[in-house]
């Protein structure tokens, strides 16, 4: 019985700092697609508004525009979506770690 108690705590212990390990790799990749969704955003937003400049020179037509709109909102969701992913994968390594903040 002390056996098989000592063999399950082990293996706990393993799978506790796999599920750290696996966390903190979420995580990280989850920061690095921020960061590249950050720079798409900024490309969108850049995008969309020369595209309204060159509208009203009349230098594009209104589904050039309409385009640009599209990929702006499809990019922000996009960036919304993974921005609370991170933060999810955040709290979930948070609370693998342990390190969970007391309410007072």
């Amino acid at each position: 019985m002390a056996r098989q108690s000592e063999l399950t705590y082990k293996r706990t212990m393993r799978l506790a700092v796999q599920d750290i390990h696996d966390s903190f790799s979420l995580v990280s990749t989850a920061g690095a697609r921020i960061e590249a969704l950050t720079k798409a955003l900024a490309s969108a937003e850049q995008n969309f508004k020369l595209q309204r400049v060159d509208y009203q020179l009349n230098l594009v037509n209104n589904l050039d525009v309409l385009s640009a709109i599209q990929t702006l909102q499809d990019t922000r969701r996009t960036y919304n979506s993974a921005y609370y992913e991170n933060r999810r994968y955040y709290w979930q390594l948070r609370a693998a770690s342990g390190n969970i903040p007391q309410a007072e």
